[in-house]
């Protein structure tokens, strides 16, 4: 069951102009993938949790994804392996939980292809502090591993 959060509420509006780039961890599906806004602030979009149920008939499922702003030196240094992802999130100056629903009814195969533009957003909530999304958190060890990048052959 995915956790309850008790961030503040905000806008989906501060994901406006995002653009997927590329997915840096790729595993049946996106799970962790580079946008950038207008401004060309990078933005990484980290999948957390899903969880699924039925309703009157129908498969839905929900799926968390935490989304982080990344200075462009630790971008550089993630792909370089001097920072890890635990590291970014740590340095992070905006960091926010999108909860989405979906259901049968829905394109999967669009939803995946550059997660969250084309998906419905049911919240979003900013976080205060990485003690209440430790359960998330990256690993310590979390460097970049390019094997784990999406190509042609695991698209």
């Amino acid at each position: 069951m995915i956790k309850e959060m008790h961030g503040k509420p905000v806008k989906n509006s501060v994901r406006a102009g995002h653009v997927h780039v590329d997915d840096l961890i790729y595993f049946d599906g996106p799970l962790l993938s580079r946008y950038t806004d207008k401004q060309n602030n990078i933005w990484f979009y980290l999948w957390c949790d899903s969880e699924s149920f039925s309703t009157n008939d129908r498969k839905a499922w929900k799926e968390r994804w935490l989304f982080f702003l990344v200075s462009s030196d630790d971008f550089a240094a993630y792909m370089d392996k001097q920072k890890s992802l635990l590291n970014l999130l740590e340095s992070s100056n905006g960091i926010y939980i999108m909860d989405t629903d979906y259901d049968d009814n829905k394109n999967s195969e669009n939803m995946l292809t550059g997660i969250p533009q084309v998906v419905p957003v049911k919240s979003v909530i900013s976080m205060v502090s990485l003690n209440e999304i430790s359960e998330y958190a990256p690993l310590e060890d979390s460097f970049y591993d390019e094997s784990l990048r999406m190509t042609q052959g695991n698209a």
